[in-house]
């Protein structure tokens, strides 16, 4: 007889990915596709920003923060199953900063 434990992600063929957006910045627009589908946050002042989302295996996941100040500066980061430590990270300290990470699907 054979016995052991096996973990599934909570959805099979789908993993999830933790969304963060951090700063100096007093305002960031944030917006996030998933495949062709977009979602746009809007102007955030509250740092950190961050979303945990399920998608399939196979989509792309794009987030974007752009600032809207001269001073300040902006990160994003991309966390999650089977994206290597620290995961994807876009920083920006310039005036009106912008980035974007990407994770490409599998």
């Amino acid at each position: 007889r054979v016995t052991g434990t096996v973990t599934l992600s909570p959805t099979p063929g789908t993993r999830t990915l933790t969304l963060l957006v951090e700063g100096t910045q007093p305002q960031v627009e944030i917006a996030y596709e998933i495949g062709d589908t977009e979602v746009v946050v809007g102007n955030v002042v509250v740092f950190p920003w961050i979303v945990t989302i399920q998608v399939a295996f196979d989509l792309d996941v794009r987030l974007t923060a752009a600032g809207t100040a001269e001073f300040g500066d902006v990160r994003c980061q991309i966390t999650g199953d089977a994206i290597p430590t620290p995961g994807i990270v876009q920083y920006d300290s310039n005036p009106y900063p912008a980035v974007e990470c990407v994770v490409s699907g599998l």
